[in-house]
């Protein structure tokens, strides 16, 4: 008979953990050398683990504190020493179990977390919804992701700020597409003050993008222009493992002026704004037009 040795020793049981997760990589020295090189690595769930989700508010009354020191201690003994993820931008955490966990008869009964019809509906820290999913990173996820936006939006009842929002997230997924790396795409949307949305794209490059002087010829290469057009701020968040750029919408519905639109002196740039700021036209006037009795 074979007798497995107990494990002793923090760094034993830091090993065992280690070779546990690397189970569930497609490749796992890839897996190793993302975790070693930017903090972060993507693992299959349901092979070898699952997880279970639990929110902030329940680990911080459990820890008795949110401070992040006595949070990791208070699951380091609640779990064992077992691996825990928190999600930076929205805080829940995610314990990462055996995969029959989610077969126990606890689990059968309907879960309190809803889901939205496209993502999945958290809270964040100041009580403000959220709304976040997963996207391959493809060509096919950009109307995914004005679909989400659109879904959202009618949601929360802020059907004026969707064809904006639509707008900027098209172009914030396309630059994910065309520039980042590894194969999925988070779109976050998030209510904010006055009846505004943030509209938030999360990938893995580090490769912040650049507002810069257009080139008058140029039939690309505005993507930035148009988010920093109608939004009333946007920005990048760095990220141990990448970025995160984002754009504030307000409900005073910024539509693009003529001083805040850079204007283009050759024809196909002209031709090419014009045809921009006639299709915000359109859809402005069709919102309008569904609006009245």
């Amino acid at each position: 008979m074979t007798v497995t040795p107990e494990i002793l020793t923090d760094e034993e049981r830091r090993l065992a953990v280690e070779h546990w997760l690397l189970a569930a990589a497609e490749d796992r020295t890839w897996a190793r050398n993302e975790w070693e090189r930017d903090g972060i690595a993507l693992l299959r769930c349901g092979g070898v683990f699952g997880t279970v989700h639990i929110s902030a508010d329940i680990i911080h009354g459990a820890a008795g504190s949110d401070d992040p020191a006595a949070v990791n201690g208070h699951l380091a003994k609640a779990v064992l020493g077992g691996p825990v993820v928190v999600d930076q931008e929205t805080s829940p955490y995610y314990v990462l179990v055996g995969r029959s966990t989610g077969s126990r008869v606890e689990w059968e009964r309907p879960r309190d977390a809803r889901e939205s019809s496209m993502g999945q509906i958290l809270v964040a820290k100041d009580g403000m919804p959220v709304v976040t999913t997963l996207l391959p990173r493809e060509v096919s996820s950009v109307p995914a992701a004005r679909r989400l936006v659109r879904s959202t939006l009618t949601d929360w009842q802020l059907p004026a700020l969707g064809y904006l929002a639509e707008l900027v997230v098209a172009e914030l997924v396309s630059n994910t597409v065309r520039h980042a790396r590894d194969s999925v795409v988070r779109v976050t949307l998030r209510r904010i003050a006055n009846g505004g949305v943030r509209v938030a794209v999360t990938d893995k490059s580090h490769a912040v993008p650049v507002l810069r002087p257009l080139n008058d010829d140029a039939l690309d290469g505005r993507g930035l222009a148009i988010v920093d057009a109608v939004s009333r701020r946007w920005g990048t968040d760095l990220l141990p493992w990448g970025k995160r750029v984002w754009a504030e919408l307000g409900q005073e519905a910024d539509i693009p002026s003529a001083t805040k639109v850079p204007m283009f002196a050759v024809h196909k740039a002209q031709a090419l704004y014009v045809l921009i700021v006639v299709a915000l036209a359109v859809l402005l006037a069709a919102f309008i037009s569904t609006e009245q009795p």
